[in-house]
């Protein structure tokens, strides 16, 4: 299997950045002093960044490679979505 050099789908660091930006925007949203000190601004968004979001995201690229590897199975695919979906109500 050939895969392109960098393949964003398949770092969980891209899923820590996008969460890491989403709360760098939520601060400034809620008080844009933030703006003018940026070290603190990004002190805070970090320190917001939960263990649960950090380990799902290695969770979602191992969904991905599995996909990836694999070949489909009938019916399992459903399976896995029915899976997150209760996991997502039971953390939601």
């Amino acid at each position: 299997m050939r895969l392109p050099p960098y393949s964003p789908n398949l770092q969980p660091i891209e899923g820590v950045f996008n969460q890491l930006k989403r709360n760098v925007r939520d601060i400034v949203y809620h008080d844009n002093r933030y703006m003018r000190k940026p070290v603190r601004l990004m002190a805070a968004a970090t320190a917001m960044l939960t263990q649960e979001q950090i380990s799902g995201q290695f969770v979602r690229i191992s969904k991905n490679l599995t996909r990836l590897v694999l070949p489909p199975v009938v019916g399992v695919e459903q399976e896995l979505e029915e899976e997150q979906e209760v996991e997502e109500e039971h953390h939601g």
